[in-house]
């Protein structure tokens, strides 16, 4: 093997574990990223965005399976949430029912559903799009 075939093949597991990052590909994690973004200025009954859509906080759920029990990290805040009595099935697809406000959280197929938040001016993107919102954004600068 030449010095030409390892760079080749470093190239391609750099873009294999780059391209598995942003499809949010990876089995051996316990956690999932949710990003968000909210429209500044709705207008048709809450059915269209006139203004921007910008970037909401980050928030990540680190689930732990074998306590049936889901911790929310929100960027930016320094106080986490423990949800209990989760049901769980894989980091992508859980339900967990909040006992100070009777709200249900869930995330299916990795979409976030919180019962109280049906506003249509947020909403969720991938993690491809989040990242071309931070390098537009800093090639813009």
């Amino acid at each position: 093997m030449g010095f030409s075939d390892f760079i080749l093949a470093l190239l391609v597991l750099v873009l294999v574990v780059f391209g598995s990052w942003i499809v949010d590909f990876n089995p051996f994690t316990n956690q999932i990223q949710i990003y968000n973004q909210k429209c500044t200025k709705m207008i048709l009954d809450n059915t269209f965005c006139k203004g921007e859509w910008e970037e909401q906080a980050t928030i990540t759920f680190l689930i732990d399976e074998a306590k049936n029990s889901v911790v929310r990290i929100t960027e930016g805040q320094l106080e986490e949430i423990v949800y209990e009595n989760c049901s769980i099935r894989d980091r992508k697809n859980w339900t967990c029912n909040t006992e100070i406000d009777e709200k249900i959280i869930s995330v299916t197929d990795g979409n976030l559903n919180i019962t109280e938040t049906e506003s249509k001016n947020v909403r969720q993107i991938t993690r491809l799009e989040w990242l071309q919102n931070k390098l537009l954004k800093y090639a813009i600068k």
